[in-house]
This record gives structure tokens, sequence and C-alpha cells, in this order.
């Protein structure tokens, strides 16, 4: 087993002292017999990608249900890795994998676009080092149904470890057979190239278009400087759409220690300000923040629970430490949110009002 060791120094700036923790990070274990994960890179949503990986090269199939007459697609070579594309037709597509891997094989995946309000998403972050505790968050997510699920990042906690990837997605599986998965990827999150290829990214910004919702998510390492490539295409994708605008971004902006927090301060939150955004998705450190700042509702969410300290609460709302998930009810009108900690208790109820 291979290790390796970061270390990071510490930066002077404006007489403040911006710390990175240390990591370490074990390079080992390969992805195989994963679970799936249904993506897309297509932000009108009428295509998906069925993705995972097998220990062992073979063909897979998809098995699409329709009223009139099923359809099946057939890989054309056999792989280790797999992304089957599917087709939207309808509001719901419902579809079967057929493998020689028993945890895939006659697997149902029931994936919906909605075309009608109202629908649900549900919101969660960070890791849990507990596998149990995971579990329980996965069904609870899973027995709410949303049509997405979005992570704000941080999926796991050493990112070089493929066999603890494996065990993400298969531990996911209670809301990844039920809804697009949607992450928006830390830089640790990103530290092997195989994870990109699971999710089928092209791109570290990327668009839903759902129902009068827009969700755009940001991968760390984009150029946060002014005018940059990066920041012309974010604000070309905002000014596309007029109705709900949700950003996710694993970056916190009301963390005074936070890594580029002055650019995203500077340059970000005025494009986001601009083209009325609605809601911004980041991590938590210590479960559950709520901040208001001019027209935008910032929420960190996480089902980690750490430290809490060099925060700006100028505009913080509300503080939980419970670990925690979000369902995001979407309606013409109005976004309706209820929080939830692990045992399925209310932490908190509000809404974001058009």
């Amino acid at each position: 087993m291979k290790k390796i060791f970061f270390i990071f120094f510490l930066i002077f700036s404006c007489n403040k002292v911006v710390k990175e923790e240390v990591l370490e990070i074990e390079d080992f274990g390969k992805l195989e017999n994963n679970g799936i994960v249904v993506t897309t890179i297509n932000s009108d949503l009428n295509q998906f990608y069925i993705n995972f990986y097998t220990e062992k090269s073979e063909k897979s199939k998809a098995i699409i249900f329709h009223p009139e007459k099923n359809i099946i697609i057939d890989e054309k070579a056999e792989n280790n890795f797999h992304s089957i594309k599917i087709e939207q037709y309808y509001e719901l597509t419902v579809f079967q994998l057929l493998s020689s891997i028993e945890l895939l094989d006659k697997k149902i995946v029931k994936i919906t676009i909605p075309r009608k309000l109202p629908y649900k998403i549900a919101i969660f972050g960070g890791y849990s080092e507990n596998e149990e505790s995971y579990l329980k968050f996965a069904k609870l997510i899973g027995d709410e149904l949303p049509v997405a699920t979005i992570h704000t990042g941080n999926l796991i906690k050493k990112p070089k470890n493929k066999t603890q990837w494996t065990k993400f997605i298969n531990n996911s599986q209670d809301f990844m057979v039920n809804s697009l998965f949607i992450p928006a990827l830390s830089e640790k999150d990103m530290m092997i190239e195989s994870i990109y290829n699971l999710l089928n990214y092209n791109s570290k910004i990327r668009s839903y278009n759902y129902n009068s919702m827009k969700i755009i998510t940001i991968d760390e390492g984009i150029d946060l400087s002014k005018n940059s490539t990066d920041m012309e295409k974010l604000e070309e994708e905002l000014s596309k759409f007029s109705e709900w605008k949700v950003v996710v971004f694993n970056r916190n902006p009301f963390y005074q220690d936070e890594k580029h927090v002055k650019e995203i301060n500077e340059n970000l939150i005025p494009i986001l300000e601009k083209n009325k955004v609605a809601l911004y998705l980041t991590k938590s450190r210590k479960g559950y923040e709520r901040y208001i700042r001019k027209t935008i509702t910032y929420v960190g969410i996480s089902i980690n629970e750490n430290s809490l300290k060099n925060i700006d609460k100028k505009f913080l709302v509300n503080l939980e430490e419970k670990a925690n998930f979000i369902t995001c009810e979407v309606t013409k009108k109005r976004l309706l949110f209820k929080v939830y900690d692990s045992s399925k208790n209310v932490i908190e109820e509000f809404q974001i009002i058009e």
C-alpha cells in the first residue's frame, strides 16, 4: 500500500492566517462490482447515462420498458467501465440492467424528469465515517423519492482509495436508482480520473434544466478571477434562464479562512446576485448553516460534524450541529424546504418566495 502525504504551509495575507488541513491519502484498491450512478451531461435532460464498473470485462445491456414495445440496448464491446446512454421519451423512464454481476443483474431503475409541478429534490453533503449512519441517511433520502439528489462535495474521506469509492456508490443505491445524482466536486473528489469517467463529466461547470428550476454545479479548480473564461461561461448559463436558479459549489463564502474566499465574494457572488440566483448550496463543517445576504439564501449542509470556527456570522440565520439532509419541493412561486436529522426529525422548515 502506497501512502501519499500532503503538507500545506501557512499563508500570510492581510494579517490573516489561512491553514489547510493535512491530508493522508491511501492510494490503493480499484473500482469494482459497483452499484450504478445515473448522470447526464445534457442540460435539457433528454438523455442520461447508466454508469458502473465491473471487476471483469463484459457486455451489459439495458431494457427500457415502454407501453408499446420494450427497447433493448446492448453494449457493443466488453469493458470494465460501462456507460449506457438512455434517451428520455416519457416523464418517467423505467429500465432494467442485465449483467453477469449479481449486484447489478435485473436491477430496476426509475428516473423521472418532471414535466409538471410540484416535484422534490434532495440535498446533502460531506461524508460519514460510520457506514451504518451513512446507510441510514441514504435510505431516508431514497424514501423521499426525489427526482434529483444534490451533493455539495467531499464525497469520501480518502479520495484516492478506490475501495472507498466502491463502497460509497454501493451504499448510495437507495437514492441512486431513483434519481439523477448531481454532485459539485471538491478538489479531493477529483484526485482520480476514473471518478470523472464514472460521472461522465467533461466540464467543471454543468447545468441541469428542470421544470421551472436551473441547477448549476461548479467543481473546484475553476478560474475565479474577474472576467475569466469560467466566469463568463457561468454568467452565460445563468442568463439563459428566468425562473428558479440554484448554484452548488463546495466553497463556503462565509468561511473567513476558506481558500479563495476573497475571489468568491468579490468575483463570483456579484455574478450570482446580478442574475438573480435564489439559492447557493455549499458545504458545512458542523451540520447545517443558513445565511441570507441580499437576495440569495445560502445553505451549508453536511452529514459530517467537525469544528466550526472563523465564520462570518453577520448574515447567519440558523446554525444546527446535527448531521442532516434537506428536501426541497419546487413550485412555481415558492421553494419549500425541510431540514431533517438522522432520525427524520425536522430541524427547520423555511421557504424562498419568488
